[in-house]
C-alpha cells in the first residue's frame, strides 16, 4: 500500500513536470525521450523506491553533520553533493522533470527527487536517468547551470554521473565526484570511525569517434604525452603551466582543441 501510495505521488508530479524529451548534447548524443502516454505505468525502464527510513529523507544525504552506519564503520559526514537546496533538470528515458529538487550520493551515486514539500525522497534507477542539469544550486558548490551526464551511456563500466565541463565538434571534457571512506582526521584512536572524502577526476571524449571516458591529469607534461600528435596542443602548452588554476586551464586547453 505504501509503494501505491509513493507511486502515485510520484505520478502527479510527473504530470505536472514531466514532457517529453527531444534534446541532444553537442557531440555524441545524450537524452533518449520517448512519449510519455500513460503516467502511472511508467514501464521496466524507471523503478521508483523509497529510502527503507520510514519514507522520509534520510538524514546522512542532507545533514553534513550526521553519522551514517556503513557495516562496521560509523562515518561522518554527507557524501550528498547536492543535497536538495536545488532546481535541477532531470532527464530521463521516458521524458524530463523541470526544476526539481534533487538529492545526489556521491559515495554509492544514488540519485533522487524530493517531493510532497520536500518531506520525502524517490530514488530513480541509475540507468534510468540519462543526465541532469543543475540550474541554481543553493549551497554554492557549483557554477550554474551545470551539466551532468550518466557516464554508462558511453562507457559501460563507468557506473557514475561525469560533469560536462566543455564540449566541442572535436572534444569535450568530463569531471567525476565520487566519495570515498577514509580514517576520520579528527579521532584516529577509533578505527572504526570514518569519514567521507570527495575525490574528483577528469576525462575526456574524442567526439569524432566517442568510444569511452579517457583519463587526463592536469599536467602538462602528462598532456604533451597524451596529445603528442596534435599540433595545437602542442602550442598551447609551449608556454604553459598548470600550477594554480588547474580546472581552468585544463578547459581551456581542451577548448583550444576544438
Amino acid at each position: 500500500m505504501k509503494m501505491l501510495k509513493v507511486y502515485f505521488s510520484f505520478a502527479l508530479l510527473a504530470f505536472s513536470v514531466l514532457k517529453t524529451s527531444e534534446a541532444s548534447s553537442q557531440g555524441f548524443q545524450h537524452v533518449v525521450g520517448e512519449k510519455i502516454s500513460d503516467f502511472v505505468n511508467l514501464g521496466p525502464d524507471l523503478t521508483f523506491t523509497l529510502n527503507n527510513r520510514g519514507g522520509k529523507v534520510d538524514p546522512y544525504s542532507v545533514n553534513p553533520e550526521a553519522y551514517r552506519t556503513m557495516g562496521v564503520y560509523r562515518v561522518k559526514g554527507s557524501s550528498a553533493f547536492l543535497r536538495g537546496a536545488n532546481a535541477t533538470d532531470v532527464f530521463m528515458n521516458v521524458g524530463y522533470a523541470r526544476n526539481v529538487n534533487v538529492v545526489w550520493d556521491t559515495y554509492d551515486q544514488k540519485f533522487g527527487v524530493l517531493i510532497e514539500n520536500d518531506t520525502k525522497l524517490l530514488n530513480l534507477e541509475f540507468s534510468g536517468v540519462d543526465s541532469f542539469q543543475v540550474n541554481k544550486d543553493t549551497f554554492g558548490k557549483l557554477g550554474t547551470p551545470s551539466m551532468f551526464v550518466n557516464a554508462s551511456r558511453l562507457d559501460g563500466k563507468k557506473k557514475f554521473f561525469v560533469q560536462r565541463l566543455t564540449n566541442g565538434n572535436k572534444f569535450g571534457l568530463y569531471k567525476s565526484y565520487r566519495s570515498e571512506m577514509v580514517p576520520a582526521s579528527d579521532n584516529i584512536a577509533q578505527t572504526n570511525l570514518q569519514q567521507f572524502e570527495l575525490k574528483n577526476e577528469y576525462y575526456y571524449v574524442d567526439n569524432s569517434a566517442p568510444k569511452g571516458y579517457k583519463k587526463l591529469k592536469p599536467n602538462a607534461n602528462f598532456l604533451r604525452e597524451e596529445f603528442k600528435g596534435n599540433a595545437k596542443a602542442q602550442a598551447f602548452l609551449a608556454n604553459a603551466s598548470f600550477d594554480d588554476n588547474k580546472e581552468a586551464k585544463l578547459i581551456a586547453f581542451i577548448d583550444a582543441l576544438n
